[in-house]
């Protein structure tokens, strides 16, 4: 747009000033993208600090209480495990508030017999767990994937108005 002939001072200037503000824009994305792949907390404090923060996130929100608690410690090497550990509880929160209506969440980790356990209840709606509609959604799918990629297995347990349980372990 600048390269057209004949603009006078006024228009030079809005073109510029739209420039300038699609590029801080265009930056902002950026920077919102990237911190969503790897939120700054997790790689600098470790997962307990993530987990920490998120629910002190959605605690922030009014319209749910998440309780967490961690009897084990979290090996800060595994970055990538711990991220895709995150990203499950991420999801699972968000569809505890957005499906669910819970106003109670509790996540705990405890280590049994070497391995380390993550439980997770809400005292949503539920849903039922056998529906075919409820397994072949993208968060479904995606936590399933998560787990898989972490060599962990997963457990979920729901009824309706009885909220939801899972319980996965890495």
């Amino acid at each position: 747009m600048l390269k057209v002939s004949d603009l006078t001072t006024a228009e030079i200037e809005e073109i510029t000033t739209n420039i300038i503000n699609l590029t801080n824009k265009a930056l902002e994305n950026s920077r919102r993208i990237a911190h969503d792949l790897l939120p700054p907390v997790l790689e600098k404090f470790g997962l307990n600090a993530g987990i920490a923060e998120l629910a002190s996130e959605f605690n922030g929100s009014k319209s749910v209480y998440v309780n967490y608690k961690n009897h084990i410690n979290f090996d800060s090497v595994d970055l990538q495990k711990h991220l895709h550990i995150f990203r499950v509880l991420q999801e699972l929160m968000s569809n505890s508030l957005r499906h669910g209506k819970a106003t109670k969440i509790d996540i705990s980790f405890e280590s049994l017999n070497g391995k380390s356990i993550c439980s997770y209840v809400d005292n949503g709606s539920g849903f039922e767990v056998q529906n075919e509609k409820n397994k072949k959604g993208l968060g479904m799918k995606n936590i399933e994937s998560r787990i898989n990629f972490i060599n962990g297995s997963i457990k979920i347990t729901s009824e309706i108005n009885k909220g939801t349980q899972v319980m996965f372990t890495f």
